[in-house]
């Protein structure tokens, strides 16, 4: 799975974005803040995405999966549908610790269930990054061009 996949192609830019948020999931932070932290960095990520549709965070912890910070609601429901049906690219890259890219979901195979769920939200293709974990919870965090492709038009981890 991880690295048989055409689009799974080295990107300039994720190495950097993913020891960017390898960093950001080190610090100490309180409760409260957690969700604001999350938020501003789902943010950063979709601005670095050009035609980004959004951009979350999903924390799985043990059998928990959760998410936040998501900077639109089709972000959150793509999650909640990945959480209900058990598969997706953010769990893939829970599970594999290694970035999951879909350039277009109509036409990537890998979790179909998960995939034909979410294309009614006018999602088609996302990348999805594992965080480098100081504490058991963890997950990836990901950004959601709106179109087939986008992600192959820029290098980026979220």
């Amino acid at each position: 799975m991880p690295g048989s996949h055409p689009s799974d192609q080295h990107l300039p830019l994720t190495d950097e974005l993913a020891g960017v948020f390898a960093r950001m999931s080190g610090l100490l932070l309180t409760h409260e803040t957690v969700d604001t932290a999350l938020g501003i960095l789902s943010a950063l990520a979709r601005e670095t995405v050009p035609g980004s549709a959004g951009a979350g965070v999903s924390i799985v912890d043990g059998n928990r999966r959760t998410s936040s910070g998501a900077t639109d609601e089709r972000v959150r429901e793509a999650d909640a549908l990945q959480y209900e049906l058990d598969e997706g690219p953010c769990l893939s890259a829970a599970v594999t610790r290694e970035v999951v890219r879909i350039d277009d979901m109509a036409e990537d195979r890998r979790w179909p269930r998960w995939a034909s769920a979410a294309l009614p939200l006018g999602l088609r293709a996302t990348l999805s990054a594992p965080w480098w974990e100081a504490t058991p919870a963890s997950g990836p965090s990901r950004s959601t061009p709106s179109g087939p492709g986008s992600s192959t038009r820029t290098a980026s981890s979220c």
